[in-house]
């Protein structure tokens, strides 16, 4: 996962990257966990459904 830097000058910059970056981690672990469950792999859905350590 490549390292991206944003520069916050107000309250409406930190409110529009944290709604990015919100949609990306449901993007993310949504597909993750479709893709488990039609494949109905119990072990895969456990993890989808770990939130990741990363950032």
């Amino acid at each position: 996962m490549e390292t991206e830097t944003v520069t916050i000058e107000s309250r409406n910059d930190f409110a529009q990257w944290a709604i990015e970056r919100a949609r990306a981690i449901v993007a993310e672990q949504g597909g993750d966990l479709a893709i488990a469950a039609r494949d109905m792999d119990e072990q895969a859905i456990g993890q989808a459904e770990t939130p990741s350590a990363a950032p």
